[in-house]
């Protein structure tokens, strides 16, 4: 199980002791006849007095306030608004806080509020933070970070930098969370912020463990502990409780955890916060279970059923599962089959709701970008038959002109002088047309500018939330200290991708490429990889055939709507998936294994060749993939697993098609697969890095005045 850490949640929220005087000063205030924007002040105030101590007390205060605001002006409503969605959010109700943080948010927007805007996103994301939305998270904390940097406010950085810490915690992804986790505490410390400082190294303690510095992370959950008693603020003691009892689990001090682990479910009880309850029981039962006491065990998880709400999915899941493993040992195997069936049955339905709110949303900027291109396709249209009128009335202009000229040689001067009149009339209009059409052109152009760049920024975003998915250098270097990453997408975000799984006896890692690039293969390539997550952790497969068989199966599924294929709109089937080159490092008994759709593997051994014709070298070995995607195939077979000697020194390259298929050099032809190997090979004495730089320099050379066609990504691990 993860260390569930509390969140950094409002940056304002004071927690102190109560002044009874201070609340019956500003009861009276509000209960006076004073103007409405001073009684929705006091009311705010004491919203913001009671949110921890008595969040329904809280409530009450805000409903008055939304009464009042009613007639008031935007930002009093905000305000009221604001107030209210923190009291929904401290009685755990998500979707009620979530509704009326949004409200806030968009008059703040509309009121031109950065500073206001700022702070809204910081609470939405904290919601969603909650809701396990964690995509969404991240991108109102980006909004609120980028906000918060142009202003320069300490303060609200070192909240939103906790924040985005903890998302990356929740990722997984250790080292990010430390960086924002100290870039947080740092400002904390800098500002005399002792409730930050508390809420960082509660954040910072369960990964230094991880870490292994035990002393470090121990020593900073007793000052977390000595500042939380320090301010009476009883709901974070009860998350620190939790910490520490999972803390102690984790080095198998189970009885001290246990401890804290009660201590924390005593507080919570007192407070009525079911929400930390139920996570807190859960991890108690956990302890029942290591100390195989499984009778409480079971009644403390049946506990947890008892008070989980329907919106509470991953706590069900997390329940069930233990559930399932509990009653084997009660002997009660229909129970266990039971309660292993709803797991599998709600794992399986969160899986197609969160591909299906990824793809949405990468949809929408797709369309945003086709729509963009036919505003663009219209204003070069209109800019052309402004022109045609111009010299079709030219043309008109000259006839005029010239009848006018023999009608001279006819008629009187008289005539002659109102021909005239007529023919300055006429340009005079043509004049005011041809600047009334510049101006609309010249607005229409702005609004395209502005159009564009809302897309970029989104897009921009989107790269944001790909590059999450793909893994740090970091964990590269501890799995394969000597090695390169050559990634070059063709446009912000790509279709190609790389991925990393490892277990305690297993290293996975592969480079795969999408069907097609940019947003349509970004879109897929969230697919590909959830699938490729899910083959090895949901399911427990080892073996890269057998992986990229499960792969190729969730992937076809995430494409069927009601039991019916997707297709497109010409009606035919879509067939969108990925080519992929998959290799699995076998630590425990020194083994690696390969597989392939239509991606090969080379690899260079550690021994030298010795030939009579060429002398002294190395040899490049090359295992062919099989020849089917992952995804929809009429003629499907199940994928090879190739076993390969396990020699230290060895180099394997793993890469997609881009490299070799891009056009360049004096000919404008393909550089070719024969080429890369030949140049990889001469190359493969050096280091990898070195080898990296050279690939990078030759592609550039080759690519010279020629279009990038396709994401390239080639990787090259030493074992």
């Amino acid at each position: 199980m993860k260390l569930v850490l509390s969140l950094l949640l409002f940056s304002s929220l004071a927690f102190a002791q109560i002044d009874q005087n201070q609340v019956d000063s500003l009861t009276k205030i509000a209960n006076s006849n004073s103007s409405d924007s001073i009684r929705i002040t006091a009311l705010s105030d004491l919203n913001w007095m009671f949110a921890v101590s008595n969040p329904k007390r809280s409530k009450e205060y805000a409903v008055q306030e939304i009464k009042l605001a009613a007639n008031a002006s935007p930002l009093l409503k905000a305000q009221a608004y604001n107030d209210i969605a923190i009291s929904f959010y401290r009685l755990t109700l998500n979707d009620s806080a979530l509704f009326y943080n949004k409200k806030a948010y968009e008059i703040r927007k509309a009121a031109g509020r950065k500073d206001l805007m700022a702070s809204s996103l910081s609470k939405i994301a904290v919601v969603y933070t909650d809701q396990g939305n964690y995509q969404k998270a991240l991108i109102a904390n980006l909004e609120a970070l980028t906000i918060y940097e142009q202003r320069k406010e300490d303060a609200k950085l070192a909240l939103v930098y906790g924040n985005i810490g903890q998302l990356y915690d929740k990722l997984n992804l250790i080292d990010k969370n430390i960086y924002y986790c100290e870039k947080s505490l740092k400002l904390c410390k800098k500002l005399n912020n002792e409730y930050g400082e508390a809420n960082c190294l509660a954040n910072l303690a369960g990964n230094y463990l991880k870490k292994g510095k035990t002393k470090q992370a121990f020593e900073m959950m007793d000052r977390v502990v000595e500042i939380y008693t320090k301010f009476n603020d009883s709901l974070s003691l009860s998350s620190a409780y939790n910490n520490l009892g999972f803390m102690n689990r984790l080095i198998g001090n189970s009885k001290e955890g246990k401890t804290y682990y009660l201590k924390a479910i005593v507080i919570c009880k007192r407070l009525k916060n079911t929400q930390s309850l139920l996570l807190y029981l859960h991890n108690l039962s956990s302890i029942y279970v290591v100390e195989k006491n499984y009778l409480e065990a079971e009644r403390t998880s049946k506990e947890v059923l008892s008070l989980i709400g329907n919106d509470n999915v991953e706590q069900r899941l997390l329940t069930y599962r233990l559930l399932a493993t509990i009653y084997p040992y009660l002997n009660k195997a229909d129970e266990a089959q039971k309660y292993l069936d709803n797991f599998v049955e709600l794992k399986d339905s969160v899986f197609s709701k969160e591909n299906a709110s990824s793809m949405a949303r990468l949809q929408t900027l797709f369309e945003t970008e086709k729509q963009d291109l036919k505003i663009q396709n219209l204003e070069k249209d209109k800019t052309l038959q402004a022109t045609q009128i111009k010299k079709r009335n030219t043309t008109i202009t000259a006839v005029t002109i010239g009848l006018g000229l023999c009608l001279l040689l006819i008629f009187a001067v008289y005539r002659s002088y109102r021909l005239k009149q007529k023919a300055n009339l006429i340009i005079t209009e043509q004049k005011e047309k041809v600047e009334s059409q510049r101006d609309e052109l010249k607005h229409k152009k702005e609004v395209i500018e502005e159009k564009q760049k809302e897309i970029t920024d989104s897009i921009n975003y989107a790269k944001r939330i790909q590059e999450a998915i793909l893994p740090t250098v970091s964990d590269i270097n501890k799995h394969f200290p000597s090695n390169f990453v050559y990634y070059k997408p063709k446009d912000i975000v790509a279709g190609d991708f790389y991925w990393m799984h490892t277990t305690n006896d297993h290293v996975f890692i592969a480079a795969a490429d999408s069907t097609g690039h940019g947003v349509p293969g970004a879109m897929v390539s969230i697919v590909c990889s959830n699938a490729l997550d899910k083959a090895v952790k949901d399911f427990g497969l080892t073996k890269p055939g057998e992986i990229l068989d499960k792969t190729t199966d969730l992937v076809v599924e995430a494409f069927v709507k009601n039991g019916e294929v997707t297709k497109g709109e010409m009606g035919e089937e879509i067939k969108d998936g990925m080519d992929i080159s998959l290799l699995c490092i076998d630590k425990k008994n020194k083994k690696v294994f390969w597989s392939g759709a239509n991606n090969q593997l080379w690899y260079v051994a550690p021994e030298l060749i010795i030939s009579p014709a060429q002398g002294v070298f190395r040899e490049m070995k090359e295992i062919k993939a099989d020849k089917q995607p992952i995804g929809r195939n009429d003629h499907r077979k199940e994928f090879t697993t190739h076993e390969i000697p396990y020699e230290e020194g060895t180099v394997f390259y793993l890469m997609t098609d881009g490299y070799a298929d891009q056009f360049g050099g004096p000919k404008g032809k393909k550089f070719k697969y024969k080429n890369l190997e030949l140049l990889l090979t001469e190359h493969c004495a050096l280091t990898l890095p070195d080898q990296k730089n050279n690939l990078s320099a030759i592609f550039d050379s080759w690519r010279s005045g020629h279009e990038q066609v396709d994401d390239v990504t080639i990787l090259g691990i030493q074992i």
